[in-house]
């Protein structure tokens, strides 16, 4: 999937073709997304953020409890553990 029209990327943003980004997106000055990666809809990157492959991110609607927000930063940090690879 490539960029979706409505995202807005820098132009000295470096996307690689086969990222997937998100309606409403914005891609920041210098941002560099890899390969194998999805921008949701409505998420943000800003200047200089290097987004590497197999990254996902989305953007919550709903405000995350604080147990929640940790299991959630537990399992990206510690994919292998829930057997994501």
């Amino acid at each position: 999937m490539p960029v979706d029209p409505s995202a807005q990327v820098a132009a000295s943003a470096r996307v690689h073709p086969d990222a997937q980004i998100g309606p409403q997106a914005v891609i920041g000055e210098f941002a560099i997304v890899e390969e194998d990666t999805v921008i949701g809809a409505g998420c943000r990157l800003e200047p200089y953020v290097y987004v590497k492959r197999w990254t996902t991110l989305t953007w919550f609607r709903e405000p995350l409890d604080f147990i929640t927000m940790t299991c959630l930063l537990v399992a990206l940090s510690l994919p292998g553990l829930f057997g994501c690879t």
